[in-house]
């Protein structure tokens, strides 16, 4: 489990890295209506960063469901200690909550601009779709300053 632990927060780096140089380039390419293709890599960089957030996602599930803050805290402490607990419920409750919300966000965003026409709407739905995304996932992030 501590292997997964260190692989789940080193990941995190890549795909916040990935997500802002997706955004960039979302945007950039917005303005000067390049068109969302695997060519001007803006299509490729976005699909990247949607695909590590799946694999971040199975990490995680797999943490919430073996590892001691998710499932076992709730069946240990139960869900009224959990939920008091400022710590527990942020790993039982909010992390998850917060990530699933990103990533669906950031899935229908890349889902949508692929069937678009429009070069501009295609990468002014990842820009920002991806940014409310990274947003979410920015506040839902177990950050070494956080109580």
């Amino acid at each position: 489990m501590e292997l997964l632990n260190h692989l789940h927060s080193i990941l995190r780096w890549g795909i916040l890295f990935i997500l802002v140089v997706a955004i960039l380039k979302a945007r950039s390419s917005k303005i000067a209506n390049i068109p969302f293709t695997d060519s001007n890599g803006i299509k490729k960089m976005a699909l990247l960063g949607m695909m590590l957030l799946h694999i971040q996602l199975v990490i995680g599930i797999v943490q919430y469901v073996f590892g001691a803050r998710g499932i076992n805290a709730i069946k240990t402490l139960g869900m009224k200690e959990v939920m008091g607990d400022s710590v527990n419920r942020f790993y039982a409750v909010e992390h998850l909550t917060g990530m699933l919300i990103a990533i669906i966000i950031i899935t229908i965003g890349y889902s949508t601009a692929k069937r678009m026409k429009d070069a501009a709407k295609s990468n002014g739905r990842i820009f920002i779709t991806y940014l409310i995304g990274l947003i979410i996932i920015i506040a839902s992030i177990p950050w070494s300053f956080r109580p």
